[in-house]
């Protein structure tokens, strides 16, 4: 079975809408993680990139985790605009967990000052599910910054310039944002 065959297969139009599918899903599904960008590359060519992955599964995934205004945003965008618009998406994700992370904390410290065991482990419970939120949410970024590698390696200088700012936003300690101005 040809590669267009193995794609049709799985409900997709072409291999444009499969990869848009999963550049809105950032590679969520349990597609195997490849070790290195070798592999990644290498599994573009493969038949290991559709092992039954079928478009509804995709879409079901979308319905379920809120994305569907994102799919729609950007789904007639070029690529490398999907791809900043995608990676922005999911960074405001993170900034936004680790301002609750910090509130999380803030309440653990207080739950420890008053004794309370029971608030305590409850804001301990809050700040682990928060944790993988952040973890989540820098895969899907991670997910991304590998797909401009590979599928837009001429315009990864250009795209790395046009998130500076949201990168030193949401992934610096602080000290970068006080340069600018910006809050943690």
């Amino acid at each position: 079975m040809s590669k267009e065959e193995k794609i049709k297969s799985l409900g997709f139009q072409d291999e444009q809408e499969m990869l848009l599918y999963q550049d809105v899903c950032c590679d969520n599904l349990p597609i195997s993680e490849p070790d290195s960008f070798e592999e990644l590359y290498d599994s573009l060519n493969s038949d290991d990139l559709f092992d039954g992955y079928k478009k509804e599964e995709y879409e079901k995934y979308i319905m379920n985790h809120g994305l569907v205004d994102l799919f729609n945003r950007v789904r007639n965008m070029t690529l490398f605009n999907r791809m900043v618009e995608i990676y922005v998406y999911y960074a405001n994700g993170l900034s936004i967990c680790k301002n609750v992370g910090n509130v999380i904390q803030q309440k653990i410290k207080e739950a420890k000052e008053l004794f309370d065991g029971e608030k305590e482990q409850e804001y301990n419970e809050q700040s682990l599910k928060n944790l993988r939120m952040r973890r989540e949410y820098s895969k899907k970024m991670g997910y991304i910054e590998r797909q401009v590698r590979l599928r837009l390696p001429s315009e990864e200088a250009k795209f790395y310039e046009t998130i500076k700012d949201v990168a030193i936003a949401v992934l610096s300690t602080g000290d970068e944002n006080r340069n600018k101005g910006l809050k943690n």
